[in-house]
Order: C-alpha cells, then sequence, then structure tokens
C-alpha cells in the first residue's frame, strides 16, 4: 500500500542521513575536525537532495495529465507504439539533475496497472548502453475511462537508485506521490490523440504542470 510520506525530508533519505549523523558522531569523538566538516556538508547536501514539500494541486479537468517529476523538457517526438500503447503516440523525454525535486507524483486518477522495475548500474546516461544496464521503474497508469499511460524512469549517475511506493491495481489521486529518484531520464507515452501542453525546453513541475489531455 503507497505511504502518504509527507514529512519535510523524503523517507527515502533517512538511512543515508542517519549514517552520515554516526558518522559525524564518531569522527567529533575522534577529534577528527576536517573529516567532521566534510561529513557535516554531505549531510546537509543529503538534506537538499531528498526535499520533499508539498505542492498546489491546480484544479484541472478531469481528463489533465500533470508532470510526474520535476525537470526539463529535452524531447517531444511521434513513434509507432510503445509496450501497452499501440498505434501512434507521444513520446516525451524529461531529464532531472540534482537540483531538482525527486519526489514521483501520479499523473492523473486512476490507478498503477501494472509496474516493473529493474535492478542495474547507476552510470552517466551518455555512456553507451546506460539506458539498457541502469536501474529503470515502468509503470502502467489507466482511469476509468480506459485511457492508458506509461512512463519509464531510468536511474543516471546518482547516490540513490528509482523507488517506487505503490502497488497494482490501488487508487491513487492525481498529485499524490508514488516514488522517488534522483537525477535521471524520465520518458512519458501519450496516445496519439492526446493533446500535448508543454514545448522543448520548458522547465515542469511534478504534480502542478499541465502536460497535456485526453482525448
Amino acid at each position: 500500500m503507497m505511504e502518504r510520506n509527507t514529512f519535510i525530508i523524503a523517507k527515502e533519505g533517512w538511512k543515508l542521513l542517519a549514517g552520515l549523523a554516526i558518522a559525524w558522531v564518531l569522527f567529533a569523538l575522534l577529534d577528527a575536525d576536517f573529516l567532521q566538516f566534510v561529513t557535516l556538508v554531505a549531510f546537509a547536501g543529503t538534506l537538499y537532495l531528498y526535499r520533499n514539500p508539498e505542492r498546489a494541486q491546480p484544479y484541472l479537468h478531469a481528463s489533465s495529465i500533470v508532470a510526474m517529476m520535476d525537470g526539463t523538457v529535452s524531447a517531444i517526438e511521434s513513434v509507432e507504439g510503445y509496450d501497452a500503447l499501440e498505434g501512434p503516440c507521444y513520446k516525451i523525454t524529461i531529464a532531472s539533475g540534482l537540483t531538482d525535486i525527486g519526489v514521483l507524483r501520479v499523473p492523473f486518477d486512476g490507478t498503477v496497472a501494472s509496474y516493473s522495475m529493474r535492478t542495474g548500474s547507476r552510470l552517466q546516461l551518455s555512456a553507451p548502453q546506460a539506458r539498457q544496464l541502469n536501474s529503470m521503474a515502468t509503470l502502467h497508469f489507466s482511469d476509468a475511462e480506459n485511457h492508458t499511460l506509461v512512463v519509464t524512469h531510468t536511474v543516471g549517475f546518482s547516490i540513490d537508485t528509482v523507488h517506487v511506493r505503490t502497488v497494482a491495481q490501488q487508487q491513487l489521486l492525481q498529485g499524490s506521490r508514488y516514488g522517488f529518484m534522483v537525477g535521471g531520464e524520465h520518458v512519458i507515452y501519450l496516445p496519439g490523440k492526446s493533446r500535448v501542453s508543454i514545448k522543448v525546453g520548458e522547465k515542469v513541475r511534478a504534480g502542478e504542470t499541465l502536460i497535456g489531455y485526453f482525448s
């Protein structure tokens, strides 16, 4: 079952923060001032990476689709089907960096029809075969009108992997949290009849930016 996970720091970062706090105490006991400083900087950086703010959900039409992640739109293409989507569809690629919030949010009211996880490496996405070897999550969202959307989250060079905290067939509300990923590439596949409302180069915010409508 999906957890609300509304604490100011995403729970995916708690273990790392606890480890850094313990390390700081040990270095303090050893009077290792430089290592204390390095650990404190790492702790502050980790707090920043795993921040988990609330977002104001916009009032949108029932067929609206909001961004699932923070990042910048790097490409919008037309492709001939993908996975559960048959026929022409839109392929929207969004790149997320370390300054982007890593919380993943539900695109519309509905369910995760299914999802799969691939455990792999965390290579730079510019490296050959990175998209074939890196950790990745693939989710199929659907609603009561049988609208379907497929999204893939591929980890880049990062301190963490992709986390998905939901189960198949669970009812979800638009804008609610379903996972977390620090940096990487997200690809959204929409049916070809959808209307896309974003453009290449645009910054998007999870749960707030309208990316399109189902037709």
